[in-house]
């Protein structure tokens, strides 16, 4: 008999190694051999960015990578299994809410172990363009050639903290059902502002919706030979929160600092203001592997 679409689809996830369906999940969990790392990934578009748009026929972002080292790499890393719940656009915000949490808690939910749960947000909390306008000033608060003196203290310091709170609700969730957990996070890298966003879909009319930029767009006062200044700042400050959050979790949360990882306005490795080419994912991905040490083989 003839296989379905859906259960072509699962045979071809499970042969990968990777799904984002429950159900092939723990059917993949059941076939695949006991000497697999597990992991659960969890994130926004830096786990998630879609081929389509990369202009990429392979991977697209980290997590794609990290599938193509490992399960089909030179054998130098062990093979995994990914059970993928992120979602491009994401703030960790959303992640932590009930229903979020509800799909994480099912994918821990199971009779396997689970080696690590990796995390991507935070970034779209305070650089989103609905978020942007709130935390950038219009007017310096200080001297005009100051980073500080552009960023509105009081509103991204609330929005650092729900950041600082939604990882804590998350990994709290998640060491309530597998305590001994490790969970893996990432910085960003220092994005360069531009006027560069991303080709969401082309309609038959062959008419194009497009989303972005993000940040330029709260920066339009700043000089322009600052906004990278201002753009670091704001990093720095949200890796400020990731220390927080592994001082309170040292024995189950860390994260890779990928900054300094990327030459900020370089077309090779960034595709638009906020995302990286399949190269410079590639980067990255590689600098998070530094902190996945069971995947060595």
């Amino acid at each position: 008999m003839a296989r379905t679409y859906k259960e072509r689809r699962a045979s071809i996830a499970i042969a990968r190694g990777e799904t984002k369906d429950y159900l092939t999940y723990r059917r993949m969990m059941r076939t695949l051999s006991e000497d697999r790392i597990n992991i659960v990934t969890q994130g926004d578009s830096w786990f998630d960015f879609p081929r389509i748009e990369s202009l990429s026929l392979g991977p697209a972002n980290i997590i794609d990578w990290l599938v193509s080292m490992t399960n089909f790499g030179d054998g130098k890393l062990k093979k995994c299994t990914f059970y993928r719940l992120e979602e491009n656009g994401e703030e960790i915000a959303t992640m932590s809410e009930r229903e979020e949490l509800e799909d994480l808690i099912d994918a821990l939910e199971v009779p396997w172990d689970i080696h690590y749960v990796l995390l991507s947000g935070g970034g779209n909390d305070f650089t989103g363009f609905e978020h942007i306008h709130d935390v950038i000033l219009k007017e310096p608060k200080g001297a005009i050639n100051e980073p500080e003196s552009w960023i509105n203290d009081e509103e991204f310091n609330l929005r650092l903290k729900q950041v600082e709170l939604s990882f804590s609700t998350i990994i709290n969730k998640i060491l309530k059902y597998k305590p001994d957990s490790r969970i893996l996070s990432h910085t960003y890298d220092y994005l360069m502002p531009s006027d560069v966003g991303v080709e969401l879909l082309r309609r038959v009319d062959l008419s194009s919706i497009f989303s972005g930029p993000w940040v330029s767009p709260g920066m339009s006062n700043i000089p322009e030979n600052l906004r990278l200044s201002v753009v670091k700042l704001m990093i720095d400050r949200f890796v400020n929160v990731l220390e927080t959050v592994k001082q309170s979790y040292p024995n189950n949360f860390d994260f890779a600092d990928l900054r300094n990882t990327l030459t900020p306005g370089d077309q090779t490795h960034w595709l638009n203001e906020m995302h990286p080419t399949s190269k410079g994912f590639e980067m990255l991905a590689v600098k998070l592997l530094e902190k996945l040490p069971l995947l060595q083989n």
